[in-house]
């Protein structure tokens, strides 16, 4: 029967170990890949926004030889504050469900408003005007292509929030899966406990002193009640019962 207690008692602290391992490792992800606030204080720390930044005025050269224009129509049509805003509004859509568009309103005016300066008053023709305006949304359609590096924002959140539902459940199992055994290891060990002491009591009622040897036992029960009381766990008024008992 001990050995069966044993190989039992084993396999709950098992469980309990696993359980407790689990739930910190979800605990770790759930505040670290699976936070939007941790991947865009990462997106911080390795200077994202700039590079994305930089990536984003090279593309826009690449259509610039095309077009016939001077490469100067194309300074300041983006401002690094907008490349920020609209990689927040990328990553709000994937953890939150959003269907928030990014705005190349900006960007179209400023790029208009250089190309109008560049040419200053020539007259443009239709045929001109066209091509112009093709360039204008080849910009616009390379910002937005350059900033959404995932073409299903949508299907990538329903994966996240069916992910989500699982983790919380699996969150919800394993902390009153820890609470259950944690529970029963408790009052095992205050029953265990328990039995102990009233074996110590009966024990010490069996015994028989002499006169001398009361008052030295007595004496040393008081004077080492402190050390009974912090290494064997006994309460004060259990350390008087056992005096009494003598």
């Amino acid at each position: 029967m001990k050995v069966l207690n044993t190989v039992i008692k084993y396999i709950i602290t098992i469980i309990l170990a696993i359980s407790m391992i689990a739930y910190f490792f979800i605990q770790i992800a759930s505040s670290t890949i699976l936070s939007e606030q941790y991947i865009l204080s990462k997106l911080e720390e390795t200077d994202y926004y700039n590079k994305i930044y930089e990536s984003v005025k090279s593309n826009f050269e690449n259509y610039i030889h095309q077009s016939g224009l001077e490469e100067t129509v194309l300074e300041n049509i983006v401002s690094k504050e907008k490349v920020r805003k609209d990689t927040k509004i990328i990553i709000s859509n994937l953890y939150n469900g959003l269907e928030q568009k990014i705005d190349t309103q900006e960007i179209r005016d400023n790029l208009n408003k250089n190309i109008k300066e560049t040419l200053g008053e020539q007259n443009i023709t239709k045929t001109q005007q066209s091509s112009i305006d093709t360039f204008v949304e080849h910009i616009c359609n390379e910002y937005t292509d350059t900033m959404s590096h995932f073409s299903y924002e949508k299907q990538i959140n329903q994966y996240y929030q069916k992910a989500m539902q699982y983790i919380n459940l699996v969150k919800k199992v394993l902390l009153i899966t820890i609470g259950i055994i944690t529970g029963c290891k408790e009052k095992t060990i205050e029953e265990t406990h328990g039995k102990q002491n009233e074996e110590i009591k009966e024990e010490l009622k069996t015994l028989t002193f002499g006169e001398e040897e009361k008052k030295y036992f007595s004496d040393l029960m008081i004077l080492s009640g402190n050390t009974l009381r912090t290494e064997l766990g006994i309460r004060e008024e259990q350390v008087e019962n056992y005096i009494a008992a003598v």
